[in-house]
């Protein structure tokens, strides 16, 4: 997940994604929803940023069938968070940690029931526009409620999330914890910052706005 320059950190919630081929879902996956709000040029209203280009939409890594998937409301999305390990030019550790303590996973949210996203998927491919069922698509639903901490989403941190059966608790620190679990679909997150890209001669239109708001105070 990159984070640009000079943008401000989104705000974020956990959400589930459906892998779409002709408008039938196939797979689930657990993502995050993260939205950086801005205000329209010429003191408009407010915008929030979801799409904001490449690497903005993390689709997840490993995918649940959508026929093994069971019933929704039994399913639970359990997130969790780390630093990521420096990298060679930002030194070693902070003082007063071990390398171990550093790379544990800390859980950042309880498990959560994700039955009212995917009620929101089927409704919205019940009226959906005829090009959602070309091809295949990616569809995001955010869980009602379920935001992040904030600062849970920002450069150097390393999400962890697995959308399991509610009778399972994955713990990340154990390291069997996918042969517990059975069926499930999981997404491994990394938060970076990326270089500005609002003065690229090659930057879409459709972002341009994003780079020339400015801030809701």
């Amino acid at each position: 997940l990159g984070l640009r320059e000079p943008l401000p950190l989104p705000s974020s919630r956990l959400a589930v994604g459906a892998v779409l081929r002709d408008g039938v879902p196939l797979y689930l996956f657990p993502s995050v929803e993260t939205v950086v709000t801005r205000r329209s040029g010429g003191g408009g209203g407010l915008v929030g940023w979801h799409n904001r280009g490449l690497n903005s939409l993390p689709l997840g890594g490993t995918w649940m069938p959508w026929a093994g998937a069971g019933p929704p409301e039994r399913l639970r999305l359990s997130a969790f968070s780390r630093r990521l390990p420096p990298l060679a030019d930002q030194g070693a550790a902070p003082e007063g940690s071990s390398p171990e303590e550093e790379r544990r996973w800390a859980r950042v949210a309880e498990p959560a029931a994700v039955g009212q996203a995917v009620a929101l998927l089927l409704g919205t491919l019940a009226d959906a526009p005829d090009e959602l069922g070309e091809g295949y698509q990616f569809l995001l639903a955010p869980l009602p409620g379920e935001a992040l901490p904030e600062g849970a989403v920002q450069p150097g941190v390393q999400l962890g999330l697995v959308l399991s059966d509610a009778l399972s608790d994955p713990d990340l620190n154990e390291p069997g914890w996918a042969d517990e679990v059975g069926c499930f679909a999981a997404a491994d997150i990394a938060v970076y910052q990326v270089p500005p890209g609002g003065r690229s001669e090659y930057l879409p239109a459709c972002y341009k706005p994003l780079y020339s708001g400015a801030a809701p105070r």
